[in-house]
């Protein structure tokens, strides 16, 4: 029993992550653009995301797998370390939302230029990425990296 536990968790641990991904929206009247990668585990995940409403503005979510909890838009305050190999970008301010049920963290529009610096180093990453919060510490692949954030950029760049 405690091999079939071992192997179990040695598969987990080992299993596949899902590339980076771009979901693109362009109408006449309006436009978004989505670069994701799920972790390793396919729960928790990391996505960079612009439209037509705010178009000089990048937002990044870590989308949490956990349940919004009420009151979590009264915490104004989560400060998110990212990892690009030994790149630190360490407290970006973010603060929690409740998207369509799930806690999710947001880093918006006042972190602009480090959101920017932080795709640019992640682009290049040779090493998972990191992203911590909270006591909460998550890593995600960078397989399909540069395509996707290339293409998210132009499609930004408006």
């Amino acid at each position: 029993m405690k091999r079939m536990i071992w192997l179990a968790a040695a598969l987990l641990a080992t299993s596949p992550a899902l590339a980076w991904d771009l979901n693109s929206s362009d109408t006449k009247k309006t436009w978004s653009h989505v670069a994701f990668q799920a972790d390793k585990l396919d729960a928790v995940e990391l996505q960079f995301y612009c439209d037509n409403e705010y178009p000089d503005d990048i937002q990044m979510l870590v989308f949490t797998d956990q349940d919004a909890r009420k009151g979590d838009e009264d915490f104004p305050d989560v400060a998110v370390t990212a990892v690009v190999d030994n790149d630190v970008f360490a407290e970006l301010a973010g603060y929690y939302d409740n998207v369509d049920g799930e806690r999710t963290v947001v880093i918006d529009t006042s972190e602009e230029a480090r959101l920017r610096e932080f795709i640019a180093t992640a682009r290049d990453a040779e090493q998972p990425i990191h992203i911590s919060y909270d006591g909460r510490s998550h890593r995600f692949a960078t397989d399909n990296i540069v395509p996707v954030l290339d293409g998210f950029l132009e499609g930004c760049a408006r």
